[in-house]
């Protein structure tokens, strides 16, 4: 950024408007080139993204544009809307690195490693699995040796990422101690407005309140499989997901649902309830195609109208389920007010987005939704997975992201630990599972996040808790939590401000409160009391 391209510094709005210019052009083409790279799995997007990430990168942490912010916040006059902006291009930049060859090898490496987890398989039989098929034999394949060799399979990809993965932890840690943190966990939680002491609050109090109703459901999870393998020490391959962050399921088998069906089904009831996902599906991609990414996942392409998710839908509960926490991240950028700069036309948080994706994600376990929305009178009520089943797997679920969160922070602190050691330690405490005897692999490799996505997990945390705030406030304010008055509530009093607003402030105009997980722990001890 040249000097001449600032004509006025005294006009912040004016300089401001410059910038989001710049920017919006860089990100719009990074953008798509990840979305190519993710639905094509071609070796030249690859090469594609690594150029157009780095041109937005080297713009938005250019030695001229931070003088320039350093400037503006001078500015004692400066509104609130110019105040948030200046905000948001401060924390974008802190996990950038102000040495142009160290975030070079950051990115190169990211990249590499993300190309490396997208196209991956998992060789078993002499066949190349995908992740889908991987968790289809684990559902019914009853020998256990084939299970325990299927796993160690799976895992074997940790072997391929865990050295770069290192070298992303450590490069991300050189660049937090740049700008004056201990270290990235710490850098990333400051960015979104939190520490580690308020996080890790809200993890001991959920313990301390669910560790009882999730031992109970272990302990019957354990029981069926003990009977079904006819053993009685379980492994991690026992399990119905390799790191056990789902339960095996029933899940509703429907061939009545193509892509086509459901599409059309999902349109005509977002229209009905006031959220238009026309212009979403055109440019989405929800087959179950198997040479794309094995991730499903939303993108905003150009923070406009641009919004596109990519899932594997197969024609199953699970899979709408997944499809509707898609829709439920795209709904919420869709709708963000237009007339915002480009820096604040973006999720308040990306937990914010999460907890939109997880309240949409949620309805599909509801009966009276499933069959109105979806299957009519053709659901097949005993195949149906419903709320008390539910619960099971929420419960499952929120154990294994505080597993992760946990872990994550542990590996920022230091990466120089015995790793494998460490991940057991907290799998066997958090998740009550045992580790196998031959445990010394880096099975926390496997997971994508720690590489592609880094200290991301805790958004889920969050996301959970503040999907249960909202279902809650709906149904007191609107006698349902899914009715057209509250998602019109949603859409006005949450989506609409974008980055406006802080995500305390949003939950504190919405719900006159704030961040409590109150209400996930009541929503499954109330689901749970019919079972206990």
């Amino acid at each position: 950024m040249k000097g001449e391209d600032w004509m006025d510094l005294s006009n912040t709005k004016l300089v401001l408007s410059l910038i989001n210019e710049r920017l919006q052009n860089k990100y719009q083409q990074y953008i798509y080139s990840l979305w190519l790279m993710l639905t094509t799995n071609d070796q030249r997007w690859v090469e594609q993204l690594e150029q157009d990430e780095k041109s937005y990168n080297d713009e938005i942490s250019s030695p001229n544009l931070i003088h320039l912010i350093r400037l503006l916040q001078k500015d004692r006059n400066m509104d609130l809307l110019s105040k948030r902006q200046i905000s948001c291009l401060y924390n974008e930049m802190l996990e950038l690195s102000l040495n142009p060859s160290l975030q070079h090898r950051y990115t190169k490496l990211w990249n590499e490693a993300h190309y490396v987890i997208a196209t991956n398989k998992t060789e078993f039989k002499g066949k190349k699995l995908t992740e889908q098929q991987v968790l289809r034999i684990l559902e019914t394949e009853q020998n256990n040796s084939q299970r325990e060799e299927l796993w160690y399979q799976y895992m074997k990809v940790g072997d391929e990422l865990q050295s770069s993965l290192i070298e992303l932890v450590n490069i991300r840690n050189k660049i937090a101690k740049e700008k004056g943190f201990e270290n990235f966990y710490d850098l990333k939680l400051s960015s979104q407005g939190l520490d580690k002491i308020e996080l890790n609050s809200i993890i001991t109090g959920i313990r301390t309140n669910l560790d009882g109703e999730y031992s109970y459901i272990k302990k019957n999870i354990d029981k069926q499989l003990q009977d079904k393998f006819n053993i009685k020490q379980l492994y991690p391959w026992h399990y119905p997901h390799p790191f056990f962050q789902e339960v095996n399921l029933s899940y509703l088998e429907d061939p009545a649902i193509t892509v086509k069906t459901v599409t059309s089904k999902l349109t005509n009831w977002f229209q009905e309830i006031g959220l238009d996902i026309k212009d979403i599906l055109k440019n989405s991609d929800i087959s179950a195609n198997e040479d794309k990414s094995a991730a499903n996942f939303c993108l905003n392409i150009d923070r406009d109208k641009d919004v596109r998710i990519s899932a594997h839908y197969h024609q199953n509960q699970k899979s709408l389920s997944l499809l509707l926490h898609e829709l439920g991240h795209a709904v919420y950028e869709y709708n963000v007010n237009m007339d915002l700069p480009f820096i604040l036309k973006k999720s308040s948080e990306i937990f914010m987005s999460e907890a939109s994706a997880i309240y949409f994600e949620r309805l599909v376990f509801k009966k009276s939704w499933y069959r109105n929305v979806i299957s009519n009178e053709g659901t097949q009520s005993d195949k149906f997975i419903g709320q008390q089943d539910f619960v099971s797997h929420l419960l499952v679920k929120v154990y294994w992201t505080m597993t992760m969160t946990i872990f994550e922070q542990e590996l920022y602190r230091n990466p120089n630990q015995d790793l494998n050691r460490l991940w057991w330690d907290i799998v066997g405490d958090v998740q009550r599972i045992e580790k196998p005897i031959k445990w010394d692999i880096p099975v926390w490799a496997v997971k994508p996040h720690l590489t592609t996505l880094p200290a991301y997990y805790h958004n889920y945390l969050l996301g959970e808790i503040i999907a249960s705030q909202i279902g809650n406030n709906m149904a007191r304010k609107y006698r349902s939590s899914h009715s057209k008055e509250g998602i019109q509530y949603l859409k006005e009093n949450i989506f609409w401000f974008g980055h406006s607003k802080s995500w305390r402030n949003i939950l504190k105009s919405s719900f006159q409160d704030q961040l409590n997980p109150g209400y996930l722990i009541y929503d499954i001890k109330q689901l749970l009391e019919n079972e206990m």
